[in-house]
């Protein structure tokens, strides 16, 4: 008998075997992606009436994290990548314990969307190869 062999992704966030749990994993990057790229909406509202100290920086961060929520949306496999990247930066340039604590949460976050988007590709690939079938 063999043992079915699980990865440690799988042992730790369960497996990802329909479309619809490739959504779910994706879901909790999408959420956060878009509540970042709201608040820097926000800020860049605020910083065109009076000036801030982000300056003309907030409008590249909310159109760039407004796009990346938008790649997680349609389960694009880049925007995953890219919000790991904004994760591992936010990371690496981490001043306090919080932000820290914040950005390894954004960290897990995105590579559950990885796993999302990965498994959602491969299973819409799956499912047009039985269908031609």
């Amino acid at each position: 008998m063999s043992e079915s062999k699980s990865s440690l992704s799988n042992r730790l966030c369960g497996p990802i075997e329909s479309i619809e749990t490739a959504k779910k994993a994706c879901l909790p990057a999408l959420t956060l992606t878009a509540c970042s790229a709201t608040i820097w909406t926000l800020i860049a509202l605020n910083g065109l009436f009076s000036p801030s100290s982000y300056g003309y920086w907030s409008i590249v961060y909310a159109v760039a994290l407004g796009g990346v929520a938008w790649g997680l949306y349609k389960m694009r496999k880049e925007a995953a990548v890219v919000a790991l990247v904004i994760a591992l930066i936010g990371l690496l340039s981490g001043s306090s314990l919080f932000k820290i604590v914040v950005d390894l949460i954004l960290l897990l976050v995105s590579v559950a969307a990885i796993r999302g988007t990965l498994a959602y590709s491969l299973l819409i690939r799956q499912a047009k190869a039985d269908e031609n079938v």
